[in-house]
């Protein structure tokens, strides 16, 4: 699996245009449109979500099974 990166653009002519990076041919992306209330990350912000991106590249993860799980183990307690 190759890397996730993090990558800005905007619509224009109804497709997106990415700033100033040019994406392979069929790469698959995920799209999060800001609403009108735009929320502005913190470069700190950005590092997190990078890193967790990274993570979850490399397998470290709960799927949502293991998350419930985990929870319903918590709870019995």
């Amino acid at each position: 699996m190759k890397p996730m990166k993090l990558v800005q653009g905007k619509v224009i002519d109804g497709a997106v245009v990415v700033d100033g990076e040019r994406l392979e041919e069929g790469a698959l992306v995920t799209v999060l449109v800001r609403d009108e209330d735009e929320v502005a990350l913190s470069p700190e912000d950005e590092d997190e979500l990078i890193a967790a991106r990274e993570e979850i590249a490399r397998g470290d993860y709960l799927t949502t099974g293991e998350l419930f799980d985990l929870l319903r183990r918590q709870r019995e307690r």
